[in-house]
């Protein structure tokens, strides 16, 4: 399963929380790992891949269940 994750802040630190986020949160499940991909990117580069039609943002689109989070 594919999770994109949309933040202000794609930098290797911010996708490192997000990355930390997860994986703690697998530890509180008692998962031993992820059975997902997760992929970290701005609201900017989803607009962009929008705009160029990408074959993936299309299916994402038409799959995906939205989860909002708070910082």
């Amino acid at each position: 399963m594919d999770v994109i994750v949309l933040v202000d802040d794609d930098s290797a630190a911010g996708q490192r929380r997000v990355h930390d986020a997860f994986r703690d949160a697998a530890r509180q499940l008692g998962l031993e790992r992820l059975w997902f991909s997760v992929h970290i990117h701005t609201p900017a580069w989803l607009e962009g891949r929008r705009a160029i039609n990408s074959f993936f943002i299309q299916e994402v689109d038409r799959d995906k269940v939205v989860v909002l989070g708070s910082p």
